[in-house]
């Protein structure tokens, strides 16, 4: 069975609002962008601890770079996949 990721409905809002910002200035851009973060979220549902543990913020949360955006989410392989947790753009990402 291939595993998926489940996006939080505030992580879709988030990454809806990501493209808004970016398409204001290049459509086509945006679309590329969210196809990298689709694919991003492929690859962690398959691998979800390929991120960065980051129980310093939460218990259980991880993080992965996206170009300039991280993605925070949590493995929930009990139900096969991961649920990433918004996406945020960070400039001093620890």
């Amino acid at each position: 069975m291939t595993n998926r990721a489940r996006k939080s409905p505030q992580a879709e809002r988030d990454i809806a609002a990501i493209w808004r910002f970016v398409a204001d200035d290049n459509i086509k851009a945006a679309d590329r962008l969210l196809e990298q973060i689709e694919k991003v979220f492929d690859i962690l549902a398959q691998s979800p601890l390929l991120g960065r543990a980051r129980s310093e913020l939460l218990p259980e949360l991880r993080s992965f770079p996206s170009g300039s955006y991280v993605l925070y989410y949590v493995s929930l392989e009990r139900w096969c996949g991961c649920y990433p947790c918004p996406a945020r753009t960070t400039r001093h990402h620890p």
